[in-house]
């Protein structure tokens, strides 16, 4: 008499019983149970378990995967102030909740917090919008006195100007040499040029050319604005000529490639960083890529700081509003 290991039913020989385990539906429905159960069982004792949650993985990678996703998970290490995995995951600046690197771009894409903030911001520039409409009526008329003024400055540049020359070729004749070599501008640039003067825009950068750059070792300037309205510069050359520099393109020509490379590396860094500042960052970026075909604020700023001995006034905040309408 054989017994069958799986149903427990009884047959009289051998052959039998085996013909029993390879036929009968029933019998093999309780072998395929079984074999699942002991596959089951095999997995679940080689599985890696979670240590915060107790769920299992078959992998390392799964079981790290699951650590950074898993909501639930997440809370739970939260709750227990898991280091390690928590200095991985990401804050929305928004909301605050913390998310894997993996799921935040979806999630910053639907943050309501995100949305209202945008939302605010498009009300507000729009209300700007209409504020900026109702001015423009206001500055035609400001526009037209400018170009008033404008005229009678040039009848009273007209006027002799011997005494006026006199002053300014004494200033010039006492400007030290002025070293432009472009080995010397990159080194001064790349050390004195920081995130603060970035942020200034073409102000910043014109403060720094002028203290670093243009002014000798005795804190005098090695150049000159004679004449603020036509961007008129002076400086002596290493080999002692005199060079009249209009609109300052040749000290624009030195400067600009190495104040467009490190504003480039500020933008970058600071878009990752401060991505609330982030029209101010572009904004001045572009203003210093564009520094050699749009000068103007660079100009007007070394101006003001170069032009303190000129026989020719520095434009006045009045003046200077009056050149940046008749700009415009």
């Amino acid at each position: 008499m054989e017994q069958c290991i799986f149903c427990s039913n009884i047959f009289g020989n051998t052959q039998i019983l085996k013909q029993h385990q390879k036929k009968t539906k029933y019998c093999l429905k309780i072998q395929e149970d079984k074999a699942k159960e002991d596959a089951d069982a095999k997995e679940k004792a080689n599985a890696i378990t979670c240590q915060f949650c107790g769920k299992h993985f078959k992998t390392k990678y799964l079981l790290s995967s699951h650590q950074k996703q898993a909501k639930y998970c997440l809370k739970i290490q939260e709750s227990q102030n898991s280091q390690e995995i928590i200095a991985s995951l990401v804050t929305c600046i928004f909301c605050k909740k913390n998310f894997s690197y993996s799921n935040f771009n979806r999630h910053d894409l639907t943050c309501k917090k995100k949305m209202k903030s945008l939302t605010d911001e498009i009300a507000i520039l729009k209300l700007k919008a209409e504020k900026a409409e109702k001015d423009v009526e206001i500055g035609s008329i400001y526009k037209n006195l400018a170009v008033s003024a404008h005229a009678t400055i040039e009848e009273i540049a007209k006027q002799p100007t011997y005494q006026k020359n006199i002053q300014n070729n004494l200033t010039i004749s006492n400007l030290t040499p002025l070293d432009l070599a472009q080995d010397h501008v990159d080194s001064i640039i790349d050390k004195k040029y920081t995130k603060n003067d970035f942020y200034e825009g073409q102000k910043g950068a014109a403060h720094v050319v002028y203290k670093y750059l243009v002014t000798d070792s005795n804190g005098k300037s090695q150049i000159v604005c004679t004449d603020t309205e036509r961007g008129k510069f002076h400086h002596i050359d290493v080999n002692g000529d005199h060079v009249v520099d209009y609109k300052n393109v040749h000290l624009i020509n030195r400067v600009h490639l190495p104040l467009k490379r490190k504003a480039g590396k500020f933008a970058a860094e600071e878009s990752v960083k401060n991505p609330s500042a982030f029209k101010d960052i572009i904004m001045n970026e572009s203003s210093i890529r564009e520094l050699d075909v749009k000068p103007g604020l660079f100009n007007r700023t070394l101006a003001q700081l170069t032009g303190k001995n000129c026989a020719k006034s520095l434009l006045t905040s009045s003046n200077l509003t009056e050149s940046l309408l008749l700009e415009n």
